[in-house]
């Protein structure tokens, strides 16, 4: 992750899709079992949890990959005019923490950047 930090706030509100989020840690193995959409695929963990994962988070060749990074695929509840904290983007979304210390990805194209933190 970057050290640069940066401040957005919600233009639209967004929910969360997933209840049950994909986590993974270097070294921990995934399979595709989707297709590749902007820079995403969809994976499935050896917990048996399902979501979207950064391609470039993985390596390998076929449908079995390794995890080249830690992850987890929380996607934050947004309210308009709420405002993050970012750290880190990632093919249209952003890793961001809210004002109560929670941590997840936030869509790019539903924020405004206010200023570097």
């Amino acid at each position: 992750m970057t050290s640069q930090t940066w401040r957005v706030r919600a233009c639209e509100a967004e929910r969360p899709t997933n209840p049950d989020p994909l986590t993974m840690h270097p070294g921990d193995q995934v399979e595709i079992t989707g297709q590749e959409e902007d820079g995403w695929v969809w994976c499935r963990n050896g917990a048996g949890k399902e979501d979207w994962v950064p391609l470039i988070y993985l390596t390998g060749e076929g449908t079995t990959r390794t995890a080249l990074a830690e992850y987890d695929s929380t996607v934050l509840s947004v309210e308009v005019g709420e405002e993050f904290q970012a750290v880190l983007e990632e093919h249209g979304w952003l890793w961001c923490e809210n004002s109560q210390g929670k941590w997840g990805w936030v869509r790019l194209a539903h924020v405004e950047r206010l200023a570097e933190a």
